[in-house]
């Protein structure tokens, strides 16, 4: 986990001894690490994370986690990690299973662990990983007509991130467009659990301690452009890192194009809506998304990349991959320090 010395652990973790970075916020792990050990909000946790009322509603990993270990404090961290690799294990399953069900080559899928959130996930120990492979999930179970599937993925959906009501709002969508209405109510229910422990988490909580992000990323998309990060670094890694940027922006572009245009091909698919909500983010969003952070607005908008994605195993096409793999290399630039001998690289 990555935990900064802004919201360093609880007195109930200290026994753990989390190596903490200096002047840091760290990064969202750390609150659902924080969380996990102790998934009732209580006073002595939530003082110590950020927005407990973002990050609380979010229930479902570290609930695993708590309840894989039985509560035992001294295996939530391994079970922690072990349902990471367990939502690993079921993105790759669904994803396998949408492929044979599509007639297309399983291999094609091995190009989607290359999605920021995944990569990012593993690297940094984050939910979206969980939330990636529900998307899978939805997507099969929504080609396959598995109506039940489809409720039970997206109700851990929207207990795994707040972004997983986009899955509930589609697939809603698409039943009152087919006039499923006594369907489209009866899957409306899907989202009370959420709901349920949404209201529990406000009313034990209180909100932010500081900005989810800082006053520099407040820029919306279009600002964004505009405005290149320049970063404390070598000049030649610094200009390369901006200029990676713009190529990761734009893959993010050409992804909301593409997206519009699949659904207006594909407007009764709930795969194509569920796409279609992701792409609308930056809109609603605006800054919220965090444009200055490499990583930030990549994870976020990862089900977009995904859901576009899936239509090259529908077609001879492979133009719905590109915005993925435009987005990689500054991906790859952020982790790339982790390598072996990478330090000695950077100091140079």
């Amino acid at each position: 986990f990555c935990t900064g010395s802004m919201f360093p652990a609880p007195a109930s973790l200290q026994h753990e001894n989390i190596n903490v970075f200096p002047n840091s916020a760290g990064y969202d792990g750390q609150f659902y690490h924080y969380i996990a050990h102790h998934p009732w909000p209580n006073e002595a946790t939530t003082s110590h994370i950020d927005a407990p009322r973002l990050r609380y509603p979010r229930i479902l990993v570290p609930a695993l986690a708590y309840f894989a270990a039985l509560g035992d404090q001294r295996w939530i961290d391994p079970a922690f990690h072990a349902v990471s690799l367990l939502a690993f294990g079921l993105w790759a399953w669904w994803l396998a299973c949408y492929a044979h069900l599509k007639g297309a080559n399983r291999y094609l899928g091995l190009l989607f662990f290359l999605i920021p959130a995944v990569l990012i996930s593993l690297e940094r120990v984050t939910v979206d990983l969980m939330l990636l492979a529900l998307c899978c999930g939805f997507a099969y179970y929504a080609a396959r007509g598995a109506a039940l599937g489809c409720y039970v993925v997206v109700a851990l959906a929207t207990l795994t991130r707040d972004t997983g009501f986009l899955l509930w709002g589609a697939y809603g969508l698409w039943l009152l467009i087919n006039g499923r209405w006594g369907r489209s109510v009866l899957f409306g229910t899907a989202g009370l659990p959420a709901l349920t422990w949404f209201l529990i988490v406000r009313a034990r909580t209180a909100p932010a301690i500081v900005p989810i992000l800082p006053p520099e990323s407040g820029s919306a998309l279009w600002d964004r452009l505009f405005l290149p990060v320049h970063y404390p670094l070598p000049p030649l890694i610094g200009a390369t890192a901006t200029a990676l940027d713009y190529v990761s922006l734009a893959g993010i572009v050409l992804a909301v194009v593409l997206t519009t245009v699949n659904l207006i091909r594909r407007f009764n698919d709930p795969t194509s809506l569920a796409g279609m909500a992701f792409a609308a983010l930056p809109f609603v969003l605006g800054g919220a998304l965090g444009w200055s952070d490499a990583v930030a607005y990549p994870r976020t908008l990862s089900p977009m990349l995904l859901f576009l994605g899936l239509t090259a195993f529908q077609s001879q096409s492979r133009a719905a991959l590109l915005p993925l793999l435009l987005t990689l290399p500054r991906i790859a630039m952020v982790l790339a320090p982790k390598l072996p001998g990478a330090h000695y690289f950077l100091q140079g």
